[in-house]
């Protein structure tokens, strides 16, 4: 890694590296598979609200795939300064921390399943519309807050790290007493 960081900011940093590492190849394969699943069903499924949502799910799985790859990717040519490291600790909160990247995931799949014909009444159809909103609402808030508890506990803490950090190096470069 480098000389320039204490032995456990870089052992977390390392950790961290890892984490976006993997991170990054399990999003890929598995957003893949969904933007494959995703083209299956606009063409399998003929209906037009069904297809609406297949599309707005293609446009949301290949946005996705781009903004993880974007966040684990090395900002710049020297990837073993500490400041790299803090642009990628904080590209990962951003990414993380956004509800907004999920929110295409909720309309694509609500509305591919509202495009679906129901089987009994038009009643119970809409009302199985419902639930299935309510439930996939429910849903992206739970990973919503499972991301911000992410956030808090390991990243925040190394981004302080690193910024205490930098403010130190600052502070030797200059021959300054912080």
């Amino acid at each position: 890694m480098t000389d320039y960081l204490s032995t456990p900011l870089q052992e977390k940093v390392i950790a961290l590296d890892h984490q976006i590492q993997a991170r990054t190849s399990l999003v890929t394969c598995g957003y893949s598979l969904g933007l494959i699943g995703a083209v299956a069903l606009y063409f399998f499924f003929p209906f037009q609200l069904s297809r609406v949502g297949s599309v707005i799910l293609m446009i949301a799985l290949a946005h996705m795939i781009w903004k993880v790859y974007e966040a684990g990717a090395p900002a710049e040519a020297d990837t073993d300064s500490w400041l790299a490291q803090l642009r990628k600790v904080e590209a990962q909160i951003r990414l993380i921390q956004s509800l907004i990247y999920n929110l295409p995931f909720v309309v694509g799949t609500n509305l591919f399943f509202m495009g679906l014909p129901g089987t009994g009444s038009a009643e119970s159809k809409a009302w199985l519309d419902c639930y299935f909103l309510l439930g996939s609402v429910a849903f992206l808030f739970g990973c919503y807050f499972a991301n911000q508890r992410t956030v808090r506990q390991e990243l925040l803490p190394l981004r302080q790290e690193l910024q205490k950090y930098s403010q130190l190096q600052t502070c030797q470069s200059n021959s300054v007493d912080c």
